[in-house]
């Protein structure tokens, strides 16, 4: 670092790499340097070369060996957001690493740890907190005039489909890990970080092109003391009509609804609101209605909506203060001139809401199909089922040719078993039929009499019956 200017390494050039770090870096050069940069795609090197004179590596392990950088931006895959940040706090060099930070608070730790452990400054990026509505939604209910916070929706989404890799399972995909850390940063802000909330989730995943990651999530947070408002989180693919704004805030005195551009809020003084007295039924056989003294208030983001063509985001549109904000901050603490104004343990609580939301779901698993066209459900599930059986055909053949031998050799073993029992048997079987043949000849001897009797009697009844017959007969062949 000379002249504060804090020398950057960036890994990956992706949609956040490039649109929102690089972007961010290249007109902040009072403070940061791009230096270089890690990237699979020979183009993005290239770009990176022409645009901002860096060094360029296809891999990002050769590029924390090389150093000679300050600060680290981990904007790589999501699954590489553990083993590339303890990489690089490792050689030395400061991090600021993308959402989500880790898959589960065990990965997370051993980051913090390794921080610790080298003495370097491991920084969140979240740069949806520091946004302008949501700080003036925070200062609107922090101010009190809406009373106790009982209940807060906040919706994300729309109508999309998607193909790419933040669709997988494996790729730490979905809608939680990709949009969730953005709702849940401000929905665990607004519940408060000094308490811990209860979680209840459900997912699904209904991709068109058969990717296994869910792309419907709703969280519930909440308070068994209820001392912490109810927060509702949707995050979803699949709302082809507008839920209302992406914010709703009830409260015992009011209420504030609104999104990224625009605030609007209602609320009494409840000092200057009626005196009413309980009424034991009701009067006049009428409900209670009173006319309250509402004020209203307006909040628009006009300087920002000249900006908007610097907005980035996927289902909210994050203006460009974001993360200049976080940057300008992150120089401050790496200059010994302040503090993170995101914290490690706040972060902390977000990836636990996350990792007991994927306990609540497990969600099957499906073959990967990334580098095919992509295809309606039907089919893209029809083929990974035909390559399955394509594989195991195989293993079956070899694992019938290893039991044949198996079985031959248990057939023959069994045969002299099999002969010894039937020989055993053999002399019981007769001795048994001998002493059954006696018995079967009395029987014998002892019905033949009877029958014999039986016969005589129904003998003269059969012959008295013919006797009768007869001349019937005969009458009936005259005529």
């Amino acid at each position: 670092m000379e002249n504060g200017i804090i020398r950057v390494a960036i890994g990956g050039q992706g949609r956040s790499g490039y649109s929102i770090h690089a972007r961010h870096l290249e007109k902040d050069y009072g403070r940061y340097q791009i230096v270089a940069v890690a990237d699979q795609i020979p183009e993005r090197r290239k770009d990176a070369r022409n645009q901002f004179g860096a060094r360029t590596y296809k891999d990002w392990t050769t590029m924390i060996e090389a150093g000679e950088f300050d600060l680290f931006v981990n904007a790589l895959p999501s699954p590489l957001h553990t083993p590339a940040t303890i990489a690089a706090l490792n050689a030395g060099a400061h991090v600021l690493c993308e959402k989500p930070m880790a898959k589960n608070l065990q990965e997370f730790d051993r980051m913090v740890a390794a921080a610790k452990r080298n003495n370097r400054v491991l920084a969140p990026f979240q740069n949806n907190r520091p946004q302008p509505f949501f700080e003036k939604m925070c200062e609107i209910i922090d101010s009190g005039v809406l009373g106790k916070i009982v209940y807060i929706r906040s919706v994300w989404g729309g109508f999309a489909r998607r193909w790419d890799w933040q669709t997988w399972q494996d790729n730490l995909g979905g809608s939680l890990y990709n949009t969730g850390p953005h709702g849940l940063d401000q929905s665990l802000k607004l519940f408060g970080f000094n308490r811990t909330p209860k979680v209840f989730c459900r997912m699904d995943s209904n991709n068109a092109f058969g990717a296994d990651a869910e792309d419907h999530c709703t969280v519930t947070l909440y308070d068994p003391k209820r001392e912490a408002p109810q927060i509702d989180m949707i995050i979803s693919a699949y709302m082809a009509y507008s839920q209302g704004d992406m914010y709703n805030v009830c409260g015992t005195y009011g209420g504030l609804t609104g999104g990224a551009t625009e605030l609007k809020w209602r609320y009494f003084n409840p000092k200057k609101a009626p005196k009413q007295k309980m009424w034991n039924w009701s009067v006049d056989r009428k409900y209670t209605s009173e006319d309250l003294p509402w004020k209203e208030g307006r909040w628009t983001l006009e300087d920002e909506k000249a900006k908007s063509k610097d907005a980035v985001g996927y289902t909210l549109r994050s203006f460009a203060s974001g993360p200049a904000r976080i940057y300008a901050n992150l120089h401050d603490v790496l200059t010994g001139n302040g503090k993170l104004e995101i914290t490690l343990p706040e972060v902390r609580k977000q990836i636990a809401v996350i990792a007991e939301c994927h306990k609540q779901n497990k969600l099957p698993r499906r073959e990967k199909t990334v580098g095919v066209e992509a295809e309606p459900t039907e089919a893209a599930a029809a083929k990974p089922k035909a390559k399955a059986s394509a594989k195991k055909a195989p293993a079956k053949a070899k694992a019938s040719a290893k039991k044949a031998p198996a079985k031959v050799m248990a057939s023959a073993k069994k045969a002299p078993a099999k002969a010894k029992a039937a020989a055993e048997k053999a002399p019981a079987k007769a001795k048994a039929s001998a002493k059954k043949a006696p018995a079967k000849a009395k029987a014998a001897a002892k019905k033949a009499p009877a029958k014999a009797k039986a016969a005589a009697e129904k003998a003269p009844a059969k012959a008295k019956a013919s006797a009768k017959k007869a001349p019937a007969k005969a009458k009936a062949k005259k005529k």
